[in-house]
């Protein structure tokens, strides 16, 4: 017996991965055979640079603790959705991460598909073959396939089934398996997607309850003890999974204290992208024509979803002697079943399980849809996550488990017929759902494409439905008549039934072949050139290039919606066309073409190119940069949560560009400013550049200091309004020699649908204007000045005081003239606690003018010994006869880690480094340790004495001794080595 059954399990387990690998491989035959790569989304932006800086941090034997490129300073290690700590992401150090998150999206949707089909076979009870289609199912069906481009949910995913598998183990085999399940959770939590591992705890949780409940009266009191046994060895699993997860819970649970989801989020945060009610009818059934929103998907295919129905109304039991073994002769192992596929002995419970878990799924992700999910939002865990449509996970495991459980009905020896009601009930619930996809168009905004389902849409359903009813009628009138059944088995006159040698492998092709065709329309077959992410645009190369000889790189503010078409637009179509890219994945490469030249979302950290901007939907930015960045956002707009700052301040309403106040620019050492063509004017072959506002009060002056020595004669001002000549603002040059010039407007031509003026104006001689001076008698605002040479039709177009263009071509980059250095010393400084009142009221008092940022700061320390609602803007402590403004700062070195500041200060004060506050930054002047303080609502500052000394700033966490897997994995294979040598003995079954 021990050949017949073990041997064969370890020869099916083998085989079973080589099968799934081979189903991964034709699946994602496009991303393993070709250089195409995922290019949209979080992927793309998020991801790529996220898995770029890691693996080359971790190739030069160090660990990914910080980078300046993103936020002003972010924490990497700190956000798990790095990956850092997952072993299989070490795999692929070596390799650049378009690549590198092919192959793990190869090896863990096999890994997925292999946890559940040993789930349906070991622990469901049934056999080789359902199980297979329950591994495949849930693997390779709509939900997994949709949530490649999220890779540490893919990979979180893929852990799921095992999860479950490994409880059931545990129950038997405590001291072998409760190791074997903290690693699988360990795993899970170290992978980065935190959700993942909130939805499968709750699912197991679901899973025992309903264990218990539907367990037959006569055993519930002795299950119902031993599932008590097991929710402890549960805990235990969980208890020594979060020791071995310590290296990356330590540091981000230190983030997440200072990130917006600290304090939790609120029911309307909580509840934002639940699954929509009227695209169900389009995401249960799979598309061929269109692409719905990525976290909605969750179809199992219409063969695969039927054969669930029927799995979730079967009733299935094994006929055993009174010796414990089955009509074949073969001990029964009642925990995991059998090799030659009898069913479980509890079947008809476990399908009622697993349909209670898919239905939990179904109404968790209907999140604000549903009342129950409403009242669920503020509860603990349920409040810190966003995307309840991700709940569809337990859904899509639950109905591939059902599918194996509605393949082993259609197989079974043991029920003759099955139900002309269970053929209608299939039929009426699919034509349902059917139904509800002509609702679709009421989420237009949710879909890529129609989202009302095609004549091939429909008619593919309808195919797969009657493919569903033949077979079904097959197996009730196709049977082959055998041996006789057992007396005790209903309908046993007569004898057993067989299929034809063919149904099998005729069953397999058409539930994968459906699941295969419809995957052609999920994004990760809409492959783009590798070039969109491999090489940088004109943008990244200008940027490396103003930046090469600076030991402090100067930041970056992009502000853009994209809107622009590439100059090389041709070029790249037809490079594309020859590449053989689809629609979508021409789309998606323009896309992160435009991405690329406008260095969005995290790009910058890809080229090492510092921003003020970044993207993050996780646990950064912290609450400091939110606060902090409110300033620069227009009036009564939302603070940003996840950074995307060039996407909020690209309004229509300020020409595509709400160009934050200079100061705020100025503090936060913007030196560059980067922006789109798209509202920029031409007007008789003059371009005028509409991206500042110059505003002029009523009887005011504005002198503009920088043309660019450009000999003219003309002067050409797009003005705000409906401006006629006579109204016109007063213009004059002012020659090198001080000569004043006035110029006559001689012409204005309202422009259509743009609310601006062109304002003409001429001189009478040709000049090199040093200056221009522009005078109102009514307040206005212009948005452009270009100088002309008539005689030859040259122009420049010129940019406010304190900005210069110093690129244009598809984009146009500025240089900040004005900017404030990295580190400044000041030594007028006043004082708020560091809370939220302290941080809105030290925002407060940063807004006004008089608030100099170059020489004043507000230090948040802790416990302000002056009331806040007193908290005023006094007199600095007096230094009499020092020259305050000689005190300096100058950054001598500069890394990511590590910042060498040299300071003569004229007497007591502070050295502000406007890099982002973030706790494990410790400072030392002169060898001497100090505090690390918070200034103006996120920035750094340390005391400084008078005179000269070298300030010191180093990033060195108090966790840094544990964020290495080294010893907690050590001791996770010392308790696998424990409890193998405890647990070799076979314990009896209960």
């Amino acid at each position: 017996m021990t050949l017949r059954l073990i041997a064969p399990r370890r020869f099916v387990t083998i085989a079973t991965f080589f099968a799934f690998g081979g189903l991964a491989l034709l699946f994602f035959y496009q991303l393993a055979f070709s250089d195409g790569i995922l290019a949209r989304g979080d992927t793309f932006a998020y991801f790529y640079p996220y898995w770029d800086a890691r693996d080359a941090a971790l190739a030069n034997g160090e660990l990914p603790l910080w980078t300046p490129d993103l936020f002003m300073g972010a924490p990497l290690l700190a956000n798990s959705q790095l990956g850092t700590f997952y072993p299989p992401n070490w795999l692929t150090i070596s390799v650049p991460a378009p690549q590198a998150i092919k192959i793990s999206i190869l090896i863990h949707t096999a890994w997925a598909g292999i946890g559940a089909f040993l789930l349906a076979w070991y622990v469901g009870g049934m056999g080789v073959f359902p199980a297979m289609i329950a591994g495949g199912v849930f693997g390779f069906g709509g939900h997994l396939g949709a949530h490649v481009e999220q890779i540490n949910q893919l990979q979180g995913l893929a852990w799921m089934p095992w999860l479950f598998l490994l409880w059931h183990y545990a129950l038997n085999r405590p001291a072998r398996f409760v190791p074997l399940m903290a690693i699988a959770w360990a795993l899970q939590l170290l992978s980065g997607h935190t959700q993942t591992v909130f939805i499968s705890g709750v699912g197991l949780g679901v899973y025992l309850l309903a264990y218990v409940a539907l367990t037959p009266h006569e055993s519930r009191r002795k299950l119902l003890r031993e599932l008590v046994r097991g929710g402890m060895l549960l805990l235990l699993s969980v208890a020594l999974a979060v020791i071995l997860a310590l290296p990356q819970l330590i540091p981000a649970q230190e983030l997440t204290s200072l990130s917006n989801r600290g304090d939790g989020l609120n029911a309307q945060e909580a509840t934002a992208f639940s699954w929509n009610p009227a695209l169900i009818g389009r995401t249960l059934l799979p598309s061929y024509d269109a692409q719905p929103f990525a976290e909605y998907i969750a179809y199992s295919g219409v063969i695969a979803l039927s054969l669930a129905l029927l799995g979730a109304v079967a009733v299935m039991r094994r006929e055993e002697s009174g010796d414990g073994t089955d009509q074949s002769g073969e001990k029964g192992d009642l925990r995991r079943g059998d090799l030659v596929g009898r069913p479980h002995p509890n079947i008809h419970n476990l399908n009622r399980i697993w349909l209670i878990l898919a239905l939990v799924g179904i109404v968790f992700a209907l999140g604000r849809f549903t009342p129950v999910y409403l009242a669920l939002a503020n509860l603990p865990g349920f409040n810190l996550f966003r995307v309840p449509a991700r709940w569809l996970a337990l859904f899509a495991l639950g109905m591939a488990m059902l599918a194996g459980i509605g393949v082993q009905t259609l197989l079974s020896d043991y029920i003759r017929r099955i139900k002309l009601w269970h053929l209608g009930g299939i039929v009426a619930v699919i034509g349902a759902i059917m139904a509800l996809s002509l609702f679709s168009d009421r989420a237009q905004a949710e879909v890529n494409g129609s989202a009302l389902p095609s004549m091939t849409t429909f008619a593919a359903w309808v195919v797969a439905l009657v493919v569903v009813v033949g077979m079904i009628w097959w197996r009730n009138f196709g049977f082959v008549r055998h041996n006789p059944l057992p007396k005790s088995l209903p309908d046993s006159q007569g004898g057993t039934w067989r299929l034809g040698f063919y149904f099998r492998p005729l069953l397999i092709v058409l539930i994968f072949g459906e699941l295969w065709l419809a995957s052609h329309t999920l994004p990760y077959n809409d492959l783009a050139d590798p070039d969109v992410y491999t090489y940088p645009r004109f943008a990244a190369y200008q940027m490396q290039a103003y930046n090469a000889d600076e030991i402090v790189p100067g930041r970056l503010l992009s502000i853009s919606g994209l809107l622009f078409d590439p100059g090389d637009r041709a070029n790249l179509e037809a490079r594309w066309e020859r590449m053989g890219l689809s629609d979508n994945g021409s789309a998606y490469a323009f896309t992160a073409t435009k991405m690329q030249e406008t260095l969005a979302a995290n790009l910058p950290l890809t080229w090492g190119i510092q921003s003020i901007d970044g993207f993050d939907g996780g646990l950064l930015p912290t609450i400091y940069y939110t606060a902090f960045t409110s300033l620069m956002l227009p009036p009564d707009t939302l603070r940003t949560v996840d950074g995307r700052l060039r996407e909020i301040l690209a309004q229509p309403d300020c020409r595509g560009a709400c160009i934050p106040d200079d100061r705020w620019l100025d503090l936060t050492n913007t030196r560059y400013l980067l922006l789109d063509k798209v509202y920029d004017r031409v007007v008789d072959g003059i371009f005028y550049d509409t991206a500042f506002t110059i505003p002029i009060d009523a009887g005011e002056s504005y002198i503009l200091q920088d043309t660019l020595g450009f000999v003219s004669n003309s002067v050409h001002l797009l003005v705000e309004g409906d401006i006629i000549t006579e109204n016109a603002p007063d213009v004059s040059m002012i020659a090198n020699n001080g000569d004043t010039i006035a110029l006559t407007a001689f012409d204005s031509q309202l422009l259509p649908d743009d609310g601006l003026t062109l304002v003409r104006y001429t001189a009478d001689e040709i000049v090199t204007p040093a200056q221009l001076v522009f005078s109102a008698s009514d307040a206005l605002a212009i948005r452009a000045v270009s100088l002309v040479d008539t005689r030859t039709g040259d122009f420049v177009q010129l940019a406010p005081n304190g900005w210069r263009r110093v690129y244009s071509a598809d984009i146009k980059i500025y240089e900040n003239l004005d900017v404030l250095p990295r580190a400044f010393v000041v030594h007028e400084v006043y004082s708020t606690p560091d809370t939220w009142a302290g941080t809105e009221q030290a925002l407060y008092f940063m807004v006004p003018q008089e608030f100099d940022l170059s020489s004043m700061v507000i230090q948040h320390t802790g416990i302000s010994e002056r009331p806040i609602e007193r908290f005023e803007l006094g007199p600095p402590i007096a230094f009499e006869g020092r020259d305050l403004n000689s005190s300096t700062a100058e950054i001598v070195e500069y890394t990511p880690t590590r910042v060498v500041v040299e300071v003569h200060a004229a007497a007591l004060g502070r050295l502000v480094l406007t890099d982002a506050y973030y706790p494990g930054w410790q400072v030392t002047m002169n060898g001497i340790d100090y505090v690390v303080g918070l200034a103006n609502t996120m920035f750094r500052f340390a005391y400084v004495g008078e005179g000269t000394s070298t300030v010191v700033f180093e990033y060195r966490p108090w966790w840094l001794w544990l964020a290495t897997p080294i010893w907690t994995w050590g001791l996770a294979l010392v308790i696998l080595g424990v409890g193998w040598f405890v647990g070799r003995s076979k314990p009896s079954l209960s």
